[in-house]
């Protein structure tokens, strides 16, 4: 009230009610905001300190996973054909899958049927420097579906891709024990991704 005088008598200086520490004023308490400034000041400070501890433990990530990545990409850019990126990307062990796909594509060996592949230290025991793609990689990679020994057998191969002399062959599997025969001969040579 004293303020609305004022103003009608026309003073200057209008009369200003003092607000009191901890009393309201409106919805909040005059006090807390420096409470509320401090403790995000302190959130803030404790987000750099964890972000520079995290960024301290996958410190190889960048480089390792993100940075060959854009190596890849580098050279990538360049060749548009798929083929040959795949070829540069994966190497000799593409390669050998595609010709060993060829090879059983030429074959007319039906698309469902699944091919017992020697594992990759059979094969550099036999003298070829050739990783064997796992299963899956092999599946992505030509589009025929493979196994490995020791891999269970819910599903028998129908046929058995078999180094010998510096070449490849394959060998339909006839029977059950044809099939142990054969699992008999790898089984020195352990399966490895």
């Amino acid at each position: 009230m004293a303020d609305k005088n004022n103003k009608k008598k026309g003073s200057k200086n209008p009369v200003i009610n003092p607000v009191k520490p901890g009393a309201t004023t409106g919805t909040t308490v005059v006090g807390q905001d420096v409470s509320i400034r401090a403790k995000k000041i302190t959130a803030f400070i404790a987000s750099i300190v964890l972000l520079y501890i995290a960024k301290q433990m996958n410190a190889p990530f960048l480089p390792e996973r993100i940075g060959n990545y854009w190596n890849d990409f580098k050279e990538e850019r360049l060749e548009l054909d798929e083929e040959k990126r795949m070829q540069m990307r994966n190497g000799a062990s593409y390669v050998f899958s595609k010709d060993i796909a060829t090879m059983l594509k030429n074959a007319r060996v039906d698309s469902n049927d699944v091919i017992l592949m020697p594992s990759t230290s059979y094969l550099q025991a036999a003298g070829l420097d050739y990783h064997v793609p796992e299963p899956p990689i092999f599946y992505y990679f030509t589009g025929v579906k493979t196994t490995w020994h020791g891999y269970d057998m819910t599903i028998m191969p129908k046929w058995y891709c078999r180094y010998q002399n510096k070449s490849f062959y394959l060998d339909k599997i006839q029977d059950k024990k044809q099939l142990d025969s054969i699992l008999a001969i790898l089984k020195p040579y352990p399966t490895a991704l």
